[in-house]
């Protein structure tokens, strides 16, 4: 995961993935987290109304991308980031600066 230096480089999520990372992040420090409570924090926080298939295929591709990993305890299933929330945010960063401001931290501290 670690590429051009000390940045992060991680794989690309769609807007829809980052919502159910966002849920998982604030969540899955204080509960365990499967697929029936992420559904309905997600669909609480953003006002939505996923299906449970929906949740689960980003869930699936959000381990496949190594965000995440999945765990059974029990018969139930659950899931817990790999990618930890400060981590995502400084690679987000790193790619806006290299991209946006060729690497130019002041160009881009000026526009803040």
């Amino acid at each position: 995961m670690i590429i051009g230096g000390d940045k992060l480089k991680i794989a690309q999520i769609t807007p829809a993935e980052e919502k159910v990372m966002l849920v998982i992040w604030k969540y899955g420090e204080e509960e365990q987290l499967n697929l029936p409570l992420i559904l309905k924090k997600v669909n609480d926080t953003y006002n939505l109304s996923w299906k449970s298939q929906t949740v689960s295929t980003f869930l699936t591709r959000l381990v496949r991308k190594r965000y995440l990993y999945g765990y059974h305890e029990g018969r139930f299933f659950y899931y817990r980031a790999i990618l930890a929330h400060q981590d995502y945010i400084e690679g987000e960063m790193f790619k806006i600066l290299s991209f946006w401001f060729e690497g130019d931290k002041d160009a881009m501290i000026s526009l803040l």
